[in-house]
Order: C-alpha cells, then sequence, then structure tokens
C-alpha cells in the first residue's frame, strides 16, 4: 500500500511539474524600455543587453516565475554624451554594478492581464515593484509578453549628489517590455 501511494504522489508529482514550460526571448524580436524626464521633457531608453527566463504554466499562471538580467552598460538614449553620464558612478556606476535582476515573487490575474509583484535590484538596491503585463498566444506556437512598470529612480539610488534634485531629471521612470517568447530546450 505505502508503494503505491508512494508511486501515485510521484505521479502526480510529473504530471504537476510537467505543466510548467520553459520559455525565452526569440532573439531579435523584442524590447525593453524606459521613458524618463530631462529638463521637462520626456526621452526614451532601451536596453540592448538582457537575458529573461519565463517559467510558465498556461493552466496557473499564479505559479509563474519570471527573471531577467539587464546589462547596464548597455543603455542607450540615442545621444552618446546622455549614454556616458548614465553610466558614471552618480548613476547606473556599471562600473560597480554591471547588471540589474528582476524576480517575480508573485503573479495574480486580472481583468485586464496579470499583475507580478517583483523585487528590482539596481545599484545594489532592491524595492518591491508592480509589473502589470499580458500574454497572447500566437499562432505560430509562440507568446508575446507585453508589460509595463512604473519606478522612482530615487528609490534605486540612481542619480547621486546633486542629481536627487528632480528639476533636472524626473524621479518617474516607464518601463516596458515587449518580447516574443519561444519554448526553451530542455
Amino acid at each position: 500500500m505505502k508503494r503505491l501511494a508512494m508511486i501515485s504522489l510521484l505521479g502526480l508529482t510529473a504530471v504537476n511539474a510537467s505543466a510548467v514550460e520553459q520559455w525565452s526571448p526569440s532573439p531579435g524580436e523584442g524590447s525593453l524600455t524606459f521613458t524618463a524626464e530631462q529638463q521637462g521633457a520626456p526621452f526614451e531608453g532601451l536596453f540592448r543587453e538582457f537575458t529573461a527566463n519565463f517559467e510558465l504554466d498556461p493552466d496557473a499562471m499564479e505559479g509563474a516565475r519570471i527573471e531577467a538580467t539587464i546589462v547596464m552598460d548597455s543603455v542607450d538614449t540615442l545621444y552618446d554624451e546622455r549614454d556616458e553620464y548614465l553610466r558614471q558612478a552618480e548613476w547606473f556606476d556599471v562600473e560597480r554594478w554591471p547588471t540589474a535582476r528582476f524576480v517575480t515573487q508573485s503573479i495574480q490575474a486580472t481583468d485586464d492581464g496579470y499583475l507580478a509583484d517583483a523585487l528590482l535590484t539596481l545599484r545594489d538596491q532592491t524595492r518591491s515593484v508592480a509589473m502589470a503585463f499580458k500574454l497572447e498566444g500566437l499562432d505560430d506556437g509562440r507568446l508575446r509578453f507585453t508589460a509595463r512598470s512604473d519606478v522612482q529612480r530615487l528609490d534605486f539610488g540612481v542619480g547621486q549628489g546633486q542629481w536627487t534634485n528632480t528639476d533636472w531629471v524626473g524621479n518617474d521612470v516607464t518601463i516596458n517590455v515587449v518580447l516574443v517568447l519561444e519554448p526553451s530546450l530542455p
């Protein structure tokens, strides 16, 4: 009887484990962008290098997990001088903290998709952030992932010294992610 119970438990675990699928971004088919404000005018930027891993169970998204690592030196605002400032110690300090990390803690369904509670680590500061996202199935079996998160740069120490004053550079930053996800090979 014990052996039958153990086999049943192992079978149940295997069924549940197989429901979780690994997904990763399709190369060249997505973006990680941000919008901020400088001297009262919005500007956009992006990070050209990042990795992401998605563990998704289509029938139980509440158990999904999303992890991403962003290479901070890959920042590009289409303005070289601003990009160099962003890499310096007062801003991202890419020599000291070359990457940022994003990890979901929980995900819940909403009327318009999903809401993830996540931890974002930037400049060695870890803060809880909310990320609203949607998943859309594509005809070829891949998924389109779109997400938005609003953060405050000063919560992460981005902008030291004179740059803590938000008159020149605003505190609000909007992060947008658009990815096409494909199943990862086992």
